[in-house]
């Protein structure tokens, strides 16, 4: 019972975190957190009544232009993570981290979903076929959570948020399990239809390309960055 228990708190834990809402813990880097994402959650309130569609595409795209030129230049040499783990020490560095992640993550959620909002009934014949658009925008964006928290729960949130990355090691064991059967990099592939399938029950072709833009940039990321950081742990515990 309790480790049913245990596993059922971990996925309340798990499901916030990926939106960049962490509550694992309550100190003050948290309570720092909480107070921007408040901030920002306000602002958005407003955006959504206020903003038109060209302003909405336009914060999304900044937001997705700083994301990614945050998460390439982290892990370059001298880059980002180096940077912090040189002035704070890699525990400290990493909560410093993590919370600009965090806020980056919230952010990002929330200009996508605001771009989508004002970019409804975009996609041809969405108007007759609204209902079979928003049952199969339903069922891929559950599909999606499901795989994404599935995976981020074999993995851990600390991974999620790049901490083998950033402390250039192996930080826990891993066992192909659940959807890492299936898939070399479900968050990757089939757990993007998590966007995909909000962007269709709105009928928002600017929020399919979006997320088409979004997953590009994640398999780059993934073949440059990750994928060799893998194999360079491989070889060091072979």
């Amino acid at each position: 019972m309790k480790k049913v228990f245990d596993g059922i708190m971990r996925v309340l834990m798990i499901i916030p975190a990926m939106g960049g809402i962490l509550i694992d813990r309550f100190n003050l880097s948290r309570i720092f957190l909480l107070i921007i994402l408040a901030g920002i959650y306000l602002l958005f309130r407003w955006l959504y009544e206020e903003a038109d569609f060209y302003l909405a595409a336009s914060i999304f795209l900044s937001s997705f232009i700083l994301r990614y030129l945050f998460l390439f230049s982290s892990f370059i040499p001298n880059g980002i993570a180096d940077q912090l783990k040189k002035r704070y020490g890699e525990e400290k560095g990493f909560e410093v981290y993590k919370t600009v992640t965090a806020v980056m993550f919230f952010f990002g959620g929330l200009s996508f979903s605001l771009m989508i909002i004002k970019s409804g009934f975009q996609l041809p014949f969405f108007s007759y076929y609204s209902s079979a658009f928003t049952a199969a925008g339903t069922v891929a964006a559950l599909t999606g959570i499901i795989i994404n928290v599935w995976s981020t729960y074999l993995v851990g949130v600390d991974i999620y948020y790049y901490k083998d990355l950033f402390v250039g090691r192996k930080i826990s064991e891993f066992k192909r399990a659940g959807p890492y059967k299936l898939f070399s990099n479900p968050m990757y592939g089939p757990g993007q239809a998590n966007g995909y399938g909000t962007a269709l029950t709105y009928g928002s072709a600017a929020g399919l390309t979006g997320m088409l833009m979004n997953q590009v940039m994640m398999y780059i990321f993934f073949y440059t960055i990750e994928k060799p950081h893998i194999r360079r742990i491989l070889r060091e515990a072979a």
